[in-house]
């Protein structure tokens, strides 16, 4: 199988549902998973960054998943 990359940020229902669906496909027990978390910009976004972590952090049944969680904010294109 292909390995799969996504990148999540401060939005826990959308990396949730996005895991949810990718974990229905045909072959995701197969599939290595890998979650790049970016870090809060300011102390105000930690809350939102640590809600994504639980979500991410949980397991959804692919072969392995395997998390990358930026202690600072890097931007997508750095992320990448």
């Amino acid at each position: 199988m292909v390995p799969v990359a996504l990148f999540v940020y401060n939005r826990a229902d959308h990396a949730l549902a996005t895991l949810q669906a990718l974990a229905a496909n045909l072959g995701a027990s197969d599939t290595e998973l890998y979650i790049f978390s970016d870090g809060a910009k300011s102390e105000s976004g930690v809350g939102a960054v640590e809600e994504v972590r639980k979500v991410i952090r949980q397991s959804y049944g692919f072969r392995a998943t395997h998390l990358v969680e930026a202690e600072n904010n890097k931007g997508l294109a750095k992320s990448i």
